[in-house]
């Protein structure tokens, strides 16, 4: 029985070296994707807020055209769906 006991307490402790040495790879990969997905995501950020900033720039430096064409778009609009009825 004794014998048993010890051999069954050596698989414990080399499946528990063997599931903490996955678990670490895995963490390692976890937070290997994760830096990753953080790059890619402010990369992303950043192109959009330039994208934006590009589009806050062009509506100001042309204000009327762009209020004179969401007028125009707004009355065909408006015109389309009142000839529908």
């Amino acid at each position: 029985m004794n014998r048993v006991t010890e051999d069954a307490q050596v698989l414990f402790e080399t499946t528990a070296e063997m599931a903490e040495e996955k678990a670490s790879q895995a963490k390692g990969q976890l937070n290997s994707a994760l830096k990753k997905a953080k790059g890619t995501f402010a990369d992303i950020q950043e192109r959009e807020m330039n994208n934006l900033r590009a589009l806050d720039d062009t509506f100001h430096r042309h204000f009327y055209e762009t209020l004179s064409l969401t007028a125009a778009f707004s009355l065909l609009i408006g015109f389309l769906l009142a000839r529908r009825r």
